[in-house]
């Protein structure tokens, strides 16, 4: 994974989500079954500068959870 410096300089400049309730959703399908999620830069960039990684592939039909897909994303073994 990039670092944060690299994320950001690439992200696309306007918010991922538009409110809690969106990310929400969304973090639960990716970020929670995720291993990276606590040490996630992608996450920060998008919380914290308001800015959408590229890594975040948009996808269709855009419902809440399935908004984008991330790239990063490696699932929690179980």
């Amino acid at each position: 994974m990039r670092n944060y410096d690299e994320i950001i300089a690439d992200a696309i400049d306007r918010p991922a989500f538009s409110n809690g309730f969106e990310w929400d959703h969304w973090s639960a399908k990716w970020c929670d079954r995720c291993k990276l999620y606590e040490t996630c830069p992608l996450v920060d960039v998008s919380l914290i500068e308001q800015k959408t990684p590229v890594e975040w592939i948009v996808r269709e039909p855009m419902g809440l959870a399935d908004r984008y897909e991330c790239t990063e994303f490696e699932v929690i073994d179980e």
